[in-house]
């Protein structure tokens, strides 16, 4: 679980969320934020450069089916509301440069 410091700071060295992030409600912005520090210390990978991918590839629809499994992967063995809140964070923020995920497999039980 990311600090609050961690939290707080996060933004200020990632300039794609930044820009993201202002269209979020302070509270979306924190439980987001959480989400997607948790999402790229398991995967290993940022959301901007994942993005870069996307930005770069001929078959932007292949790296967002990669990214979902990736997702669906890194939460696995989290809760179902947990699971539910990361895809759609890490959703919100592709969209907002342009791309859109597929609908996602998990649903609320």
């Amino acid at each position: 679980m990311p600090s609050k410091d961690e939290i707080d700071n996060y933004p200020t060295t990632h300039p794609k969320i930044k820009e993201w992030l202002l269209k979020l409600t302070p509270n979306s912005q924190r439980d987001y934020i959480r989400q997607i520090i948790d999402f790229e210390r398991e995967s290993e990978q940022t959301l901007e450069q994942l993005l870069s991918q996307l930005n770069t590839s001929h078959n932007p629809t292949l790296i967002l089916n990669e990214i979902r499994i990736l997702i669906i992967s890194t939460n696995a063995n989290k809760t179902n509301s947990i699971q539910i809140l990361s895809y759609y964070a890490i959703a919100s923020f592709f969209k907002y440069y342009g791309y859109r995920f597929p609908e996602n497999p998990i649903k609320h039980q």
